[in-house]
């Protein structure tokens, strides 16, 4: 009988039924639809989950209640310590165009979002359909277009909320779940701790080749692209235990900051576009007043390097990727290469929000000595902890060593911009 309290904790798990959503969607639903009973008195006709791609940490679909449908939506963190708080009030008020939800869930570490159905194309889709070849003719063109309206926006929004916080203020903030709770607390330790890395190229039988994650920390870098240039280690070759231990530094919630209301996780995945020109935001599960620094990093790295995350075997299938060791550097070669869309998003980031949000933040005498580094080692907790990389069931080794090669690359950014 000592399983059975585990057993029993299983079948009532939101995580549990965020793994079965992929493998299992029938009894996922079926989890669900008791779980809809058991902690929110819903009683739904009819529960639809909707695996996506950008679901990787989350699950989201449609049920059906007295004939009318709702939309839900939940995060999903089993080493999150932080509430995950909906602030979809305090955006509103600050200027955001974001979906209201209905009623919301929070107790014991549980939390569901009901929202009113929304009919309009989510930014994940539409982007990627044009990388398929089966968007309209301008979608290209459309999307872009509101990349930059809405950058234009979120300088406005920071420029009239931002204000300095006092250390104890900012550290409460939830975005800090995303990256330094993340890197200083139980999810490294889980994904990492005593694992060992499998060198790409090899089959299933036989002996396997790999390095010990320890290990793994002390190498200096060097990444070239398809092109022979080097991306990473032409002037500082980090180590990913170095940049790590910045991070920690860096990354530490318990400082005084220039702060702003913000999403926080503005990903493609968290985004409708309404009217075919206006973001509309939703799942605010990371909003607050948090640093503008912070707030642009989900959306930037995800929106324009993480296509591999989301579709593994697609990217897998065309990734070429050499790693060569020697002594105690590793030379790392690879062909991923962004399209055509996500360069356009690149460049819209980068000229339209990433350079005025400085100059403001200078302007304003609130750029701090280290907001590069910020900036950048938050964005080396996106591939290094959005997901395991040696969770072998999601990712080939292939596609984990350029996880680490792109956690390196964006480490690196922060060592030589300022």
């Amino acid at each position: 009988m000592t399983g059975l309290p585990k057993l029993l904790e299983e079948i009532d798990s939101l995580a549990a039924i965020q793994r079965l959503q992929f493998s299992e969607k029938e009894k996922a639903e079926r989890l669900l639809r008791r779980w809809f009973a058991r902690h929110m008195q819903l009683y739904p006709e009819s529960v639809t989950l909707t695996p996506k791609a950008v679901s990787l940490n989350s699950f989201n679909g449609f049920y059906r209640l007295n004939g009318e449908e709702y939309f839900f939506k939940t995060h999903v963190e089993e080493q999150g310590i932080l509430a995950e708080y909906y602030h979809a009030d305090l955006l509103h008020q600050a200027g955001y165009n974001i979906v209201k939800p209905l009623k919301a869930l929070h107790e014991g570490g549980r939390q569901m979002v009901i929202y009113p159905v929304v009919r309009w194309p989510v930014i994940f889709d539409l982007v990627h359909a044009i990388e398929a070849g089966s968007a309209e003719d301008d979608g290209f063109e459309t999307v872009i277009a509101a990349e930059k309206r809405e950058c234009a926006r979120l300088l406005s929004i920071y420029d009239q909320t931002m204000m300095r916080s006092p250390a104890e203020e900012h550290a409460r903030a939830p975005i800090h779940q995303l990256f330094w709770h993340r890197l200083a607390g139980e999810r490294f330790k889980s994904f990492y701790q005593g694992k060992v890395v499998t060198l790409p190229g090899q089959g299933t039988s036989g002996y396997v080749q790999g390095i010990p994650f320890e290990e793994l920390l002390q190498y200096r870098w060097t990444v070239y692209n398809m092109y022979g240039t080097v991306v990473t280690g032409e002037w500082k070759r980090p180590t990913l235990g170095g940049l790590i231990e910045r991070a920690r530094i860096v990354l530490d919630p318990a400082r005084e900051m220039a702060t702003v209301i913000g999403h926080g996780d503005a990903h493609f995945g968290n985004v409708f576009l309404e009217d075919r020109k206006d973001f509309l935001y939703f799942d605010p599960a990371f909003a607050g007043r948090h640093s503008p620094l912070l707030d642009i990093v989900k959306p930037f790295f995800h929106n324009v390097f993480a296509t591999w995350m989301y579709f593994p075997e697609k990217v897998a299938q065309d990734l070429q990727i050499s790693v060569d060791i020697r002594g105690s550097d590793i030379y790392v070669e690879h062909n991923y290469e962004l399209t055509m869309i996500r360069k356009a998003i690149f460049e819209a980031k980068l000229h339209d929000l990433y350079a005025p949000l400085k100059e403001m933040l200078g302007t304003k005498n609130d750029l701090s000595a280290d907001w590069s580094e910020v900036v950048w080692l938050a964005m080396m907790c996106c591939p290094l902890l959005t997901m395991n990389l040696l969770d072998v069931k999601r990712l080939p080794p292939a596609l984990c060593w350029l996880g680490l090669a792109q956690a390196i690359e964006m480490g690196n950014r922060s060592l030589n911009e300022g």
